[in-house]
């Protein structure tokens, strides 16, 4: 279980996913020690007047791709699934997140409404955009559309961690048991002051 954390953190490629969906409580464990340690950080930051943003960061970067294993982890294995409890560690939830999009300049929007002549219904009188109307009207256009930045439909993950879970605040190296789902189960000691 160590190594196979520690080949995640790895960013071993877009494609990583667990063994198995039992493998997802591992990562939850995982999950939880960082965010400890992100808290402890951010804690001690305030404490102090020394950066630690360069291993926040790291951290919160290790944080989301580990969340990004587990919800391909649910696709691959369980894809009709939408919420897998594990009871004593936590509990993680998929839901689609809607296509948006932000209108980051409205004076090169506006000229394109009005080259495409559809400024009319779009444009209210003091020729700000009405982007809910926008978005509608725009929803099909593939092309790029000057003064505004699309994000493609996704889905969001949520990870609900028990309160039960270690405290890793503490100013020391942290370990915590966890339980490969293998065949003959193996206890290991995760150390993350090593991530």
């Amino acid at each position: 279980m160590i190594e196979k954390m520690r080949h995640i953190l790895n960013y071993a490629g877009d494609e990583q996913v667990l063994a198995s969906v039992f493998e997802i409580e591992n990562a939850l464990v995982l999950l939880s020690m960082i965010q400890g340690k992100v808290d402890f950080l951010k804690e001690l930051k305030s404490r102090r007047n020394q950066s630690l943003d360069q291993e926040i960061k790291s951290l919160e970067e290790k944080e989301e791709y580990v969340r990004d294993v587990v919800a391909k982890t649910m696709k691959h294995y369980e894809p009709s699934e939408k919420t897998i409890h594990f009871p004593g560690t936590g509990k993680v939830t998929r839901r689609k997140v809607s296509a948006s999009m932000s209108i980051e300049d409205s004076a090169k929007l506006i000229e394109y409404l009005k080259e495409k002549k559809i400024h009319n219904e779009l444009i209210k009188t003091k020729e700000y955009v009405d982007s809910k109307e926008v978005k509608k009207a725009l929803a099909d256009v593939k092309d790029e559309i000057p003064g505004v930045k699309r994000t493609e439909e996704d889905e969001s993950l949520s990870i609900t961690l028990e309160k039960t879970m270690p405290d890793n605040r503490l100013n020391e190296p942290q370990k915590v048991e966890v339980i490969t789902s293998s065949p003959k189960a193996i206890i290991h000691d995760l150390d993350i002051s090593d991530l």
